[in-house]
C-alpha cells in the first residue's frame, strides 16, 4: 500500500489556497517540516493527522490516500444521482435524508454540502407554510459555504441560492436584497468585459476570431432574456382568456428573438423553441383552435428532434454566432441526464388538455415521431 499523504497535503493546501507557512502556523510546526512532507522526504507525526484532516475538512483516510479510487467512484455515483434528481424534479423526505447521509460522508466536498441545502429548500421552500427549521438549516449551510469557499464562482452560485431562499422561503425582502447586492454587477461580469475589450482587439488588430467573446456574450444574453421574458408572460401577465391572444403574440416575439440570434441552426436552443411552441399550443387548444394547435405541436416535435441531435463540436451558422461551436451539455445548459427533449415533450402530450385532438391522425403522428426519438 502506497501512502501519499505528502502529495495529498500539497493538493489540499493548493485547493484551499494557503501557503506552507500558514499551514505550519496552524499546526504549530515549522515551514520546513511542511515542505519535507510535501516533497516526500518525511511524514507528519501521527498525532497531527486528526488536526491536518480537520483543517482540510477531510477524513484521515482521505489524507492518507487510502481507497482513493473507491472514494472517487462513490462520489461519481452520488453526483450522477444528484443530476438525475435535478432533471426529474424529485424531492421528498427520502431525498432529504439521503442528502444528509452524503453530506456527513463527504464533509469536505462543497458540491455535496450545497446539495443538502438545495434539497432542503426544494422539499419545503415552495410550501404555503414552509418548515422553518429546514429552511434555517439550509440558510446556515449556504452562509457557511459563502464564507469558507475559495472559489468565487461557487460563492456567487451559493449567494444566488441564498437570495432565493430569503425571497421565497423567508419572504424577507431586506435580506434578499442585501444578499443579491453581494453579487457582481452585470456591467462588470466576465462575459461583458471580454465582449467589450476583445471587440476592440478584433477591430484594431484585424483578428475577427476574437469576436467569439462578443458572440458568447450575445448567446448568453439572448437565452437569459428569452427565458425571463417567457416566464414573465406565463406567470406575471394575468392568465385571463381575453388576454390569451396577447400572450401568444409575446411568445411569438420571443421566438423571433431566438430565431434572429440563432438562425436555423439553433443546436441546443431548439429545446427553447420546442418549449415555446408547446406553451403556445396550451393556449390554442383551450381556444378550440385545432389546426393551429396541431401546427404548434408539429413544430415542437421538429425542434425537439433537432435539439436531441445537437452534438459537441457542432457549429452555429448565424451571423451573430458563427465563430462559436456547441460545447455539449455543461452547467450553463439544461443537460438531459435521464431522458432527452423528445421524451419530455412526449410526456406533456398525455395531459388531458389534448383529449379533443388525441384521436386525430396528425396528433398521433407527432406522438409517434417523439416516441421513436425519445430516450
Amino acid at each position: 500500500m502506497t501512502i501519499t499523504i505528502g502529495q495529498n497535503i500539497k493538493t489540499l493546501r493548493a485547493k484551499k489556497q494557503i501557503t506552507q507557512k500558514q499551514l505550519a502556523a496552524y499546526l504549530g510546526v515549522t515551514e520546513q517540516a511542511v515542505s519535507r512532507w510535501e516533497s516526500g522526504s518525511g511524514f507528519p507525526d501521527i498525532q497531527l493527522l486528526p488536526s491536518i484532516a480537520s483543517f482540510f475538512s477531510v477524513t484521515t483516510d482521505d489524507l492518507l490516500g487510502l481507497n482513493h479510487t473507491e472514494r472517487e467512484q462513490r462520489l461519481a455515483e452520488i453526483r450522477q444521482t444528484i443530476r438525475e434528481w435535478n432533471e426529474t424534479g424529485e424531492s421528498s423526505e427520502e431525498t432529504v435524508a439521503q442528502s444528509r447521509l452524503w453530506a456527513a460522508e463527504f464533509p469536505g466536498e462543497e458540491d455535496i454540502q450545497v446539495q443538502l441545502a438545495d434539497e432542503l429548500c426544494a422539499y419545503t421552500m415552495w410550501d404555503e407554510k414552509p418548515k422553518t427549521g429546514l429552511l434555517q438549516e439550509a440558510e446556515m449551510l449556504y452562509r457557511t459555504l459563502t464564507e469558507t469557499t475559495n472559489d468565487p464562482e461557487f460563492r456567487n452560485s451559493v449567494l444566488e441560492k441564498l437570495a432565493a431562499l430569503y425571497a421565497i422561503g423567508f419572504r424577507d425582502a431586506i435580506r434578499t436584497e442585501e444578499t443579491a447586492d453581494r453579487l457582481p454587477s452585470m456591467k462588470y461580469s466576465r462575459e461583458s468585459v471580454k465582449a467589450t475589450v476583445f471587440a476592440v482587439w478584433a477591430r484594431d488588430h484585424g483578428e475577427p476570431e476574437m469576436l467569439c467573446h462578443t458572440q458568447d456574450y450575445i448567446e448568453r444574453l439572448t437565452d437569459s432574456l428569452g427565458t425571463i421574458m417567457t416566464q414573465y408572460v406565463l406567470q406575471d401577465i394575468p392568465n385571463e382568456p381575453e388576454r390569451w391572444d396577447e400572450k401568444i403574440g409575446y411568445f411569438e416575439q420571443i421566438l423571433s428573438l431566438y430565431t434572429l440570434v440563432f438562425g436555423e441552426n439553433a443546436l441546443f436552443y431548439h429545446e427553447r423553441l420546442a418549449y415555446l411552441h408547446r406553451v403556445i399550443a396550451t393556449y390554442t387548444v383551450a381556444q378550440g383552435k385545432t389546426e393551429e394547435t396541431l401546427e404548434r405541436l408539429e413544430k415542437m416535435a421538429d425542434h425537439a428532434l433537432l435539439a436531441d441531435k445537437a452534438a459537441a463540436g457542432d457549429r452555429y451558422t448565424s451571423v451573430f454566432l458563427d465563430k462559436l461551436t456547441y460545447s455539449g451539455p455543461t452547467e450553463d445548459f439544461d443537460a438531459y441526464v435521464v431522458h432527452n427533449c423528445s421524451y419530455w415533450c412526449r410526456q406533456r402530450l398525455d395531459q388531458n388538455r389534448y383529449d379533443s385532438i388525441r384521436d386525430t391522425e396528425r396528433f398521433r403522428a407527432v406522438c409517434e415521431r417523439l416516441e421513436n426519438a425519445m430516450k
